[in-house]
C-alpha cells in the first residue's frame, strides 16, 4: 500500500538528503564540464598566437603591419592607435576585446540557487491501493464466544435399515388355557402293532436305547413309523405320563419337532408348522450357542419342551396310525 499524506512527514528528512546529494552531484558535473571547455579554448587561442608569431618572423615589417591590420576586428584602431592608447591602459586592443567578448558568450552561470530547499509542498493524493498481501499468521488472542445456534436444517434422507437387535427377555408364561372339548372316541376295533400303546387313533412306542436325532428318525422310519408328534395338550400329557414308567434316563427324550430348515421356525415331522398350542419351558427355545435345533422332553422341568443339539444321543418315541384289524 502507498504511504498516505499523514505518513509523508516521516520520510521528509530522507527526501531532503537525497535532493541535496543530487544537487551536489549536478554542481560537480557542471564545474568539470566548465573547466574542460575553458582549457580547450585556451589551447586553441595559444595555437593561433603561435602561428601568428611564426608568420611575423617570416614576413617583413610592412607586410606584418598589413597582416595585423587585416586580422584586427572591425572598429579597432590601427597599430599606431593601439600604441598611442597603451601607455595609459585606458583602452584595449581589438584582439583583447575580441577574446573577452567570446569568453563572455561562453560563460556559464551556476544554478546554486536550485540546490536550496524550499518549504514542503502540499501532500499529494493517496495512490491506488496495492495488491493484497499474503494472509498473516493466526493471532494469539482468545477465541470469541460461540454464536447462537442456527435454525435446524431439513431432515436428511432415511438411512438403510440397521441390523436386527438382540432378542428381548422372555416374558412371563401365560395362564393355562381351558381344556378343550373331549374328542370323539375312536372305534374299539382299532388296533396297534406289537409293542405299541394306543391313544385315540394313534399308536406310540418308547425306545429305551439312545440315538441322536437323525438316528432316532431313521430307526422310526425303518419300522414304518415317524418320531412322535404331540400336537395337542391331551396327546402330550398321555406321552409324558408314559415316560414316567421308564428308567430315569428317559428324562431326555426326542420327539418329532425341529427348526433345521429355518432357524426359529419349528416344523413337525410330517411337514406341518408348529402353530397354536405348544409346551415350551420358560426362556425356550433359545438356540444356545447356535447349536440347538431339535425338540425333546425334559423331566426336571415337568416335561416341558426344550431345544437341544441334534447330535446328542438320547431316548426317543415313534408314532404310527392305529389300524382296523
Amino acid at each position: 500500500m502507498l504511504p498516505s499524506k499523514h505518513s509523508a512527514s516521516k520520510y521528509g528528512w530522507f527526501m531532503t538528503v537525497v535532493a541535496m546529494a543530487a544537487c551536489v552531484l549536478s554542481i560537480v558535473t557542471m564545474v568539470t564540464q566548465m573547466v574542460v571547455v575553458l582549457e580547450v579554448r585556451n589551447l586553441r587561442s595559444e595555437l593561433r598566437e603561435t602561428k601568428l608569431r611564426h608568420k611575423e618572423a617570416v614576413l617583413d615589417g610592412g607586410d606584418l603591419a598589413e597582416l595585423q591590420d587585416a586580422k584586427r576586428p572591425e572598429g579597432a584602431g590601427s597599430q599606431g592607435d593601439i600604441e598611442a592608447e597603451r601607455p595609459g591602459k585606458e583602452s584595449l586592443t581589438g584582439k583583447e576585446n575580441y577574446h573577452r567578448s567570446k569568453r563572455s558568450a561562453n560563460s556559464i552561470t551556476m544554478p546554486f540557487g536550485s540546490c536550496l530547499q524550499g518549504p514542503p509542498g502540499v501532500p499529494g493524493r493517496d495512490g491506488l491501493p496495492g495488491a493484497a498481501g499474503s494472509p498473516g499468521r493466526d493471532g494469539t488472542g482468545l477465541p470469541g464466544a460461540a454464536g447462537t445456534p442456527g435454525q435446524d436444517g431439513p431432515p436428511g434422507a432415511a438411512g438403510s435399515p440397521g441390523r436386527d437387535g438382540q432378542p428381548g427377555a422372555t416374558g412371563s408364561p401365560g395362564r393355562d388355557g381351558r381344556d378343550g372339548q373331549p374328542g370323539t372316541a375312536p372305534p374299539r376295533s382299532l388296533v396297534c402293532p406289537s409293542g405299541y400303546v394306543r391313544f385315540q387313533d394313534r399308536c406310540f412306542k418308547f425306545f429305551t436305547y439312545k440315538k441322536n436325532y437323525a438316528g432316532a428318525r431313521a430307526a422310526c422310519r425303518a419300522v414304518g413309523a415317524s418320531l412322535a408328534m404331540p400336537k395337542d395338550q391331551a396327546t402330550n400329557n398321555f406321552l409324558f405320563n408314559q415316560l414316567t414308567t421308564y428308567p430315569s434316563g428317559s428324562s431326555y427324550t426326542w420327539f418329532g419337532l425341529t427348526d433345521l430348515a429355518q432357524e426359529g421356525t419349528f416344523v413337525w415331522e410330517d411337514g406341518t408348522p408348529l402353530t397354536g398350542w405348544s409346551n415350551w419351558n420358560t426362556g425356550q427355545p433359545d438356540d444356545h450357542q447356535s447349536d440347538e435345533d431339535c425338540a425333546h422332553w425334559y423331566i426336571p422341568n415337568g416335561y416341558k419342551w426344550n431345544d437341544r443339539s441334534c447330535s446328542i444321543s438320547q431316548y426317543f418315541v415313534c408314532e404310527v396310525d392305529a389300524t382296523v384289524p
